[in-house]
């Protein structure tokens, strides 16, 4: 974004809004140009910043636009990740004021990062490590407050141990840079929140035992149904039976309190806590999402101090809800060198999520995009770790259903894993067998209104594919064919033509070997392996007569260009 006269940062060309004009001088601009823009935003879908009218805020789940409305008439728009806590103060003010019994814990803290953001402002240029730690604390904090802020009284009691130990760690980060500034300079600023945190924790328990001894008639309105208050019986039960010893008798008693107090409402049934839960308040995500699948969107985050990938997944029908269950108990079961780890999932909240290990070096097709010069060895390395994790899947009678080389992810030790085999439900639960989700890479018996459900000959298939994939740096089929004509060349029998690169004719083969259009004819994945592990060493390979592609074994169900069409209508 061009950044407006006036508001150049020269040191930080990507920052746009570090105002250096009072925004209050727009309090006295014609009330018919206010009037207007008020209009304006508010169909947009913002709202304005009950602490300061000329600064509009929009959420979408926990992602966050401001727009500011200068006095150079010049609209800014800023993202989560704006990391001046002048500018994000009447939003951080207002988060810190839906914190209820932390909240003056929360004011303390931005007290000290608005104190110590004068002092890094005046810091040397070349002191780059010290004011990009001091953003991400502001960042941190942000995201921290847009993600608690403003629960309700079950969500709060649940989940104050985890936001003191996070208000701590803040302010032990704080203490970091103070003393990072303070070995160059002498600076007046000193914090004994330490000494005070004792009698701080014991406040917030006063606050919290005062909040649910007059808090019955809200609570009805909070847990209006018995789904509600089941998800509130598994969020306090978790707690209590998980951090016992790290509540004072007084706080175990609180918890128990409540728990027997949702239970009382309507007799809600008293819920299991699976091993893998992980309520949403221990999982500290990034505000803005890193990417985006068919299931939702994905982000980066922190739970218990390792950085992990959580997958939000959007899951509004008991169908849905039951089939998220089915495929978190399946991915906790799922322990594999070439499985991409699991560590947990929740389904009280919306979006439900996963919780998975973060893969350092992105997936497959990104991955081998950046080694072009590679030896081939390193394609059929990664394919071959590939193809044990599926095998492994199949063991376990697991169908993945939706592989293709951005489901194959590589971690910080290049070890290729498979991911996202639990979520296929997602994209495929709410249509007709067979249709939508990734046509290139799916087997032609899935295809059209009446495809089959994917099978463990369709996984073969799409790994087939994936090595298509993995060897021409390409999608399959190439970029400009529609999938509504590679859906029409499958049914029709029509295979993808060889790809330049495939110089080698028995490594064509296997591909088609793979791929063969009836699932009958396809090779056995271990078979598969096998042929693998020699081009993974660099040997060659010499598949027997390919009879895959034959067209005249089994005829297959063919429909026309017009059929394919009126279905996916």
């Amino acid at each position: 974004m061009v950044q407006p006269g006036g508001f150049i940062d020269e040191a930080h060309p990507d920052f746009v809004c570090k105002l250096k004009r009072s925004l209050y001088g727009l309090k006295q601009s014609p009330r018919m140009w206010n009037q207007t823009i008020d209009k304006f935003m508010l169909e947009l879908g913002f709202k304005k910043c009950e602490a300061d009218h000329c600064i509009y805020v929009k959420r979408d789940d926990q992602d966050m636009i401001f727009v500011v409305k200068t006095s150079s008439e010049d609209v800014i728009t800023c993202s989560e990740y704006e990391k001046n806590v002048t500018i994000l103060l009447p939003v951080l003010l207002e988060l810190c004021a839906g914190m209820a019994e932390t909240q003056d814990i929360c004011e303390d803290v931005l007290e000290r990062l608005q104190r110590l953001q004068y002092l890094v402002d005046e810091q040397p240029t070349n002191s780059c490590v010290l004011i990009d730690s001091f953003q991400l604390i502001i960042s941190r904090f942000h995201a921290f407050l847009v993600q608690h802020s403003n629960q309700a009284s079950v969500g709060r009691l649940a989940s104050t141990r985890t936001i003191l130990g996070l208000l701590r760690t803040f302010h032990c980060d704080l203490d970091e840079i103070v003393s990072q500034i303070a070995s160059v300079e002498e600076i007046p600023i000193h914090c004994h929140w330490e000494k005070r945190w004792d009698d701080t924790i014991l406040a917030v328990e006063n606050r919290l035992v005062n909040a649910w001894d007059s808090n019955s008639s809200e609570l009805s309105n909070e847990l209006p149904d018995t789904a509600s208050q089941t998800d509130a019986l598994l969020l306090l039960n978790s707690e209590a039976m998980r951090h016992k010893s790290r509540y004072s008798a007084r706080s175990q008693g609180l918890l128990e309190s409540a728990s027997k107090k949702v239970a009382r409402m309507s007799g809600a049934p008293i819920p299991d806590i699976p091993e893998w839960f992980v309520p949403r308040h221990e999982v500290q995500r990034e505000a803005q999402p890193f990417a985006s699948g068919s299931f939702g969107k994905i982000y980066r985050g922190v739970w218990k101090d390792s950085k992990v990938v959580i997958k939000c997944v959007t899951v509004n029908t008991p169908a849905q809800k039951k089939a998220f269950l089915r495929e978190a108990r399946i991915w906790h079961k799922a322990r594999h060198p070439h499985i991409v780890n699991f560590f947990g999932a929740c389904y009280d909240s919306q979006p439900c999520f996963f919780i998975c290990e973060e893969a350092t070096n992105g997936n497959l097709a990104d991955y081998l995009d950046k080694r072009k010069t590679a030896e081939r060895t390193l394609v059929w390395r990664k394919l071959l770790e590939a193809a044990l994790g599926l095998r492994f899947l199949h063991q376990n009678k697991i169908v993945h259903g939706d592989l293709k080389c951005n489901q194959i992810l590589v971690g910080g030790d290049e070890v290729a894993k498979l991911t996202d085999f639990g979520l296929s439900f997602v994209s495929t639960g709410s249509m007709p067998n067979g249709s939508g989700g990734a046509i290139r890479w799916r087997a032609p018996e899935c295809l059209g209104c009446n495809g089959q459900k994917p099978t463990v000959e369709s996984d073969v298939y799409s790994f087939g594919m994936c090595v298509v994939e993995a060897v021409t740096y390409d999608v399959p089929w190439g970029v400009y064919l529609a999938d509504i004509a590679v859906m029409d060349h499958l049914q029709r029998g029509t295979f993808l033509s060889r790809p330049k690169p495939f110089t080698n004719d028995a490594e064509w083969e296997f591909v088609l070997a793979l791929c063969a259009l009836d699932p009958v004819k396809r090779i056995k994945l271990e078979d598969a392996i096998k042929q693998l592990q020699r081009l993974a060493q660099g040997l060659s390979i010499s598949p027997k007569p390919m009879l895959a592609m034959n067209q005249t074994s089994r005829s297959l169900k063919k429909e026309s260009l017009e059929e394919i069409q009126n279905c996916e209508e």
